[in-house]
């Protein structure tokens, strides 16, 4: 598994903003056959890697690490 989270501008052609960044492995390719693959999104960069770790603990009921940035109501 990979341990590098890469963050991207995504801007949809939608009048909300909450899902302009996207957060995931640097490995994912969003193929429907590759299994469980964790993402995020969120209004800023760091949203979307709360979201990335939200999805995390999920998924797996463990946290992805101990450095876990804030909670997005520390925003």
């Amino acid at each position: 598994m990979s341990a590098v989270i890469r963050t991207t501008y995504v801007y949809p052609p939608i009048p909300v903003r909450d899902f302009d960044f996207s957060a995931t492995f640097d490995d994912f390719d969003g193929a429907p056959d590759a299994g469980l693959q964790i993402y995020g999104e969120g209004r800023t960069e760091l949203a979307a890697v709360v979201a990335f770790y939200d999805h995390w603990e999920q998924h797996f009921d463990e946290p992805l690490c101990a450095h876990r940035p804030c909670f997005l109501e520390d925003l």
